[in-house]
């Protein structure tokens, strides 16, 4: 019977090194990972937790806004209901809850729960195991065309994404922005101890960490302090999405048209 190579760990970060890197920078006693009585980010504190999901926050906000790979989101919901209505000025919806038919409430299919803005979608008729149409994202209200076996155009809005509708069953592939979850106790695992999931997280993260303390306080010569932090922070961020962007550059780009299609339904399969 043949040996199995160790499982691979991905090389991410702790919580608790980010908050021992951001006491060292705030100058904090850090004998041990107990709880520190009266000390700058007690891990006991819901304020260290709150401040270290406030910095989190901004960490992915920064990386997202920029189109950071960890950050975006692939996903296929499969099975979209027939639209229910005629009416060409019915619409369709997809959200985090579930969808619309036009008249009828679906708990499923419905948004991935980690997806905070969608950036291009495309269709198929599901069931026949056949390749994705790209579809146009549509600004400033849908239009009212007749029913047909396709919905091509998508809006969003009210935090849902909007169709006209099909009369053809349809899987929906979605390419988005994510973020992860706020660090919160899973289990027996307390938030201190559960990794953060982008790797080398850790220089930049504390940075932002000791910003969200130290302009807490509000005072000038606080403020002053916090505008290093965070310009230390932006200096780490901007390192992190570069060593990104020049993974992406290995890859020869072809420009696409403006409406991502290049013929027909079924002429351009993605």
């Amino acid at each position: 019977m043949p040996i199995l190579p160790p499982s691979s760990i991905a090389p991410v970060d702790y919580v608790y090194q980010v908050l021992n890197s951001a006491k060292g920078r705030l100058n904090d006693s850090l004998p041990t990972l107990a709880p520190i009585g009266g000390s700058i980010l007690d891990l006991q504190s819901a304020q260290t937790q709150q401040f270290t999901n406030n910095a989190w926050r901004k960490f992915m906000d920064f990386l997202a806004d920029r189109g950071y790979s960890d950050l975006i989101g692939d996903e296929i919901l499969y099975s979209l209901p027939i639209v229910a209505s005629s009416d060409p000025a019915s619409q369709a919806w997809i959200s985090w809850t579930g969808c619309f038919d036009g008249q009828n409430y679906f708990q499923t299919p419905a948004l991935p729960p980690d997806l905070t803005h969608p950036m291009r979608l495309w269709e198929r008729y599901s069931g026949q195991n056949a390749c994705f149409t790209p579809m146009t994202k549509w600004l400033d209200g849908l239009p009212t065309p007749q029913k047909q076996t396709y919905n091509r155009i998508w809006e969003w809005r009210g935090n849902a994404i909007y169709m006209p509708g099909s009369t053809s069953i349809e899987d929906i592939r979605i390419r988005y922005t994510r973020h992860f979850s706020d660090f919160l106790d899973v289990g027996n695992v307390q938030w201190f101890n559960q990794p953060v999931p982008i790797v080398r997280a850790s220089d930049s993260l504390s940075w932002l960490l000791c910003y969200e303390v130290v302009s807490a306080r509000g005072g000038p010569s606080d403020m002053a302090q916090a505008n290093v932090f965070m310009q230390n922070a932006m200096r780490t961020l901007d390192h992190l999405f570069n060593l990104d962007v020049n993974a992406n550059q290995r890859v020869n780009l072809t420009r696409q048209p403006r409406s991502r299609r290049r013929g027909a339904i079924g002429q351009n399969c993605w």
